[in-house]
């Protein structure tokens, strides 16, 4: 069965919508565009005869008018100037002027053979100009000649009757070409005027053109793009945590249902994230519990344990060494309930060395005292029997000493007897 063009529309991607919606503007701006470049550059080619040609051979020709006016004042001051220094003067002025001139007349004549905008009627003023400098020129030369010879009235009289008249038709002439520039100037002003004015008319109908098919454009393109606004705002909803909300447009063959029909598996995976996150809830909250109660049960069984070290150091500084400290304890517990217990027997077997050891010091210390009193009285009789060795040895010695006076006497004596 044929589709109809109801039905064709209704299919067509949104992407298709913009692509012909851009299109028609683009073609628009495309169609302006050139329309509009076509009339710029008749105004352009205008513009640059006026300004890049007319105008240019227009300062020219006021420079030669400028070189010419100038040139015929400096020859009447020749004439009339009565120090030849002066003539001198005006002559090199007269020279400058003419160099002037020259360089005018160079570019305009290459601009005269080159040039596509130059017409008959140029071509003859400008050929009459030509005419006229090389007429007067050489009058220019002879009155400088006479006046220079001193004929001052030749001189004069070629001035006023040959020079003057050639000045004046030159100058003439050079006007003529400088009215025609400027006339030419002001009919293509005239035609830029009336070519800026349609277009702007032109412009402005093709504009409104371009704004009525990009309007309407806009308008089917966004008229599509409704749907997507009611699924932005369920999206909206569903991001919201509501994932009662129903996905519309999923029935829809644009990239409004592809975009639908993706919400709608986020939707079910949301549902599916809830249902794993409950379930995770659940197992996180048994765990949990198991933990607590493990904590509950590794808390009591520390605190038993504690508490039977406790009442078992009690004991042992209280002096009792028969305690020991209660084994039936959680597995970990025990080597610390070993230890206190083997600690305890050494403590007591040490004690008991201890005290034996005592018991022997104390007699042997018994035994220590009596000898030390029997030692004791025999060094009070060596003592006494010290002294009276003592005061014999003092007695021997006090005999001694007589006997070696008794004995130095004696041999004095006798060694005084041998002197007599």
């Amino acid at each position: 069965m044929k589709e109809s063009p109801a039905v064709r529309r209704a299919t067509l991607k949104i992407r298709t919508k913009l692509g012909i919606a851009f299109a028609t503007v683009i073609l628009s701006v495309v169609a302006l565009s050139f329309i509009s470049i076509q009339r710029v550059r008749g105004i352009s080619a205008n513009l640059a005869e006026v300004n890049e040609i007319n105008s240019v051979k227009q300062r020219y020709a006021i420079n030669f008018r400028g070189s010419v006016h100038d040139r015929a004042i400096s020859l009447r001051d020749v004439v009339l100037d009565g120090q030849l220094q002066e003539v001198d003067k005006e002559v090199a002025d007269i020279e400058r002027l003419t160099a002037n001139y020259d360089k005018s007349a160079g570019p305009l004549d290459e601009m005269m053979t080159k040039s596509a905008y130059v017409t008959e009627a140029e071509r003859q003023i400008l050929d009459s100009i030509k005419t006229t400098e090389r007429t007067t020129l050489p009058l220019i030369s002879e009155v400088v000649r006479l006046r220079r010879a001193g004929k001052d009235a030749e001189a004069r009289s070629m001035l006023i009757e040959q020079a003057r008249p050639q000045f004046v038709a030159w100058l003439r002439q050079i006007n003529l070409f400088i009215d025609l520039q400027e006339a030419k100037n002001k009919e293509i002003g005239a035609q830029t005027t009336a070519l800026a004015s349609t277009f702007t008319l032109f412009t402005s109908v093709l504009l409104v053109c371009a704004l009525v098919l990009g309007g309407l454009a806009a308008w089917w393109a966004m008229n599509s793009l409704r749907p997507l606004r009611v699924l932005t705002a369920r999206m909206g909803v569903l991001a919201g945590g509501d994932l009662s909300v129903e996905v519309p447009s999923t029935e829809s063959t644009d990239e409004v249902g592809d975009i639908a029909r993706a919400v709608a598996v986020f939707k079910a995976n949301g549902l599916e994230r809830i249902r794993v996150e409950r379930e995770a809830k659940e197992q996180q909250e048994a765990l949990d519990a198991e933990l607590k109660a493990r904590e509950s049960k590794y808390r009591a069984e520390q605190q038993r344990v504690m508490d039977t070290m406790a009442a078992s150091l009690s004991k042992l500084a209280a002096g009792d060494l028969t305690v020991r400290a209660d084994t039936d304890v959680a597995e970990s517990y025990q080597p610390l309930m070993r230890d206190f217990n083997v600690a305890v027997d050494r403590l007591a077997t040490q004690l008991q060395q201890v005290r034996s050891a005592a018991e022997q010091v104390a007699s042997a210390g018994s035994e220590i005292t009596a000898g030390s009193d029997a030692l004791a009285r025999g060094a009070s009789e060596q003592a006494a029997g010290l002294e009276a060795v003592g005061a014999r040895v003092q007695l021997v010695a006090s005999m001694a000493t007589q006997s070696a006076e008794n004995a130095a006497e004696a041999q004095r004596l006798s060694a005084e007897a041998r002197r007599h």
